[in-house]
């Protein structure tokens, strides 16, 4: 990620001195005050529309991200809720549930996560999840422990939708649409910038590779986060082993 990330900003910058010195030769022919005025506004206009599309792309992008993040914390949540509650079952009851439970937590982690990152699911976690429904919906809960099977159905039928949403938001939250948007509007604002007319051209060089580098920085960000379960910059299986590692706890 980090070797992306130097190659993303320092690429921007190298691109901007290299339009600088490409197009100083316009920018020489008429370098008056009305030049620089001319591409002044444009350059506002330019850098002020990058600005309006960015903000809502990025608002787009990490409200994906927080989205994915939030469904797979929930669900490993209740999956663990679901393991306490099953402690009161009867002995066979309960050796079933904490079973299917930990079998479907242990596929998502193994099975489902790797799949994430092209945007589906898997097959095996499904059938896992489906297993989980069969061992517990098919159960005749006693008075005795009615309530916590009730509870343990209730976050079941949680895990269902959490998990759906989790795979939804595996998708990229960017069509490639607005990820060319994104750097054709990056690469006009460099592109104003550099027709403007400074005498010491190492400062407009300095000025130009410093806007560059912020444009490419934001641009690296957008696209690390874009899918939120690829890259190193992704949601993690972190929820679900430390999930796992506390019904290993539960169950001593």
């Amino acid at each position: 990620m980090w070797l992306v990330g130097l190659i993303f900003i320092v690429g921007g910058a190298v691109i901007a001195v290299g339009a600088v010195f490409a197009l100083n030769p316009l920018v020489k022919r008429s370098h008056s005050e009305e030049h620089n005025t001319v591409f002044s506004n444009s350059f506002t206009a330019v850098a002020t529309l990058f600005a309006i599309v960015a903000g809502l792309l990025v608002f787009a992008v990490v409200g994906a991200y927080d989205s994915a993040s939030s469904s797979a914390s929930n669900e490993a949540a209740a999956l663990r809720q679901m393991y306490q509650n099953s402690q009161v079952f009867p002995g066979p009851q309960k050796v079933q549930a904490e079973d299917a439970i930990t079998e479907y937590t242990k596929s998502v982690v193994a099975d489902e996560y790797p799949l994430l990152a092209d945007g589906t699911g898997s097959p095996k976690t499904g059938d896992a999840l489906n297993n989980m429904f069969r061992v517990i919906g098919t159960m005749t809960p006693a008075p005795s422990w009615s309530d916590q099977y009730s509870e343990v159905s209730s976050k079941m039928t949680d895990v269902v939708a959490l998990r759906a949403a989790r795979i939804n938001a595996s998708q990229p939250a960017l069509s490639p649409v607005y990820l060319f948007l994104l750097f054709f509007s990056a690469g006009a604002t460099v592109v104003c910038m550099s027709f403007l007319y400074m005498e010491n051209r190492a400062m407009k060089c300095v000025a130009v590779s410093l806007m560059a580098m912020s444009l490419a920085a934001v641009l690296f960000l957008m696209v690390e986060v874009n899918s939120p379960f690829s890259g190193e910059i992704s949601v993690s299986t972190d929820v679900y082993t430390q999930a796992l590692e506390a019904m290993a706890q539960i169950g001593r």
